[in-house]
């Protein structure tokens, strides 16, 4: 995996230009309204921390 793509921001409207892995010629692209993405249930988990702050909140994402 090359991670300096995750580097960049992910969401509903942009995704990295990562390379197919299957093929090695087409190019990862998001399918128009079937970006899902949720807190991670770690993330969930630091709420509780009483120093808790968002910028810990980590998300996953399919």
């Amino acid at each position: 995996m090359k991670r300096q793509l995750w580097r960049a921001q992910v969401n509903a409207h942009h995704c990295p230009p990562y390379q197919c892995c299957a093929c090695s010629s087409g190019v990862l692209q998001v399918v128009p309204k079937t970006f899902i993405s949720d807190e991670t249930a770690r993330s969930k988990a630091w709420r509780t921390d009483r120093q808790w702050d968002p910028d810990w909140i980590d998300y996953i994402f399919a």
